[in-house]
């Protein structure tokens, strides 16, 4: 008991430190003055700073711990709450099919008043229906080089949504 008597203090002041994004924040929500105005979405990567994706750009494909593959994205998105449900998608036009696919729901980080982004979104490749023999082609195999095109829908707590495109080139 005296221990955490004595530990009461620390966790007081470290506790909304310690919580980062994750935590009770006012500044997750976004301000009311935001709402009634025009929501955008904007598809970027990064994992620890938002970037923005341009047509034609070369995009990593990142070998996952788990032995799969995945595309790193991230999004910024205005005049919605914090929190959000965020779908991202692939399709390789080359062969009209979706090869990959992300469902997350965040508390996204809000810096500015009305802007908000959520990064380190994954999106996890499968081509095992593309390839004759699964086991053999991979999709750094298959999809390096190739144009994909990302997509990214943003839905809020009220129902607002944004969404945008961008076509990459798989590296």
């Amino acid at each position: 008991m005296r221990i955490a008597r004595a530990l009461l203090p620390a966790i007081t002041l470290l506790g909304p430190a310690c919580l980062g994004n994750h935590g009770a924040d006012s500044s997750l929500v976004a301000a009311e003055s935001c709402e009634g105005e025009a929501t955008a979405a904007q598809i970027g990567t990064g994992t620890d700073e938002w970037e923005p994706l341009t047509e034609g750009q070369e995009l990593s494909i990142i070998h996952g711990p788990q032995g799969g593959y995945h595309l790193v994205t991230a999004v910024l998105f205005d005049n919605m709450d914090s929190f959000v449900e965020i779908e991202v998608g692939g399709r390789w036009p080359a062969a009209s099919e979706e090869v990959c696919v992300g469902h997350n729901r965040v508390a996204a980080s809000c810096a500015e008043e009305c802007r908000c982004q959520s990064l380190d979104l994954y999106c996890h490749l499968d081509v095992s229906d593309l390839a004759s023999n699964p086991e053999q082609l991979t999709a750094p195999e298959l999809l390096s080089g190739e144009s994909l095109c990302l997509s990214i829908m943003v839905e809020d707590q009220s129902g607002r949504t944004a969404s945008d495109e961008v076509c990459v080139v798989a590296g």
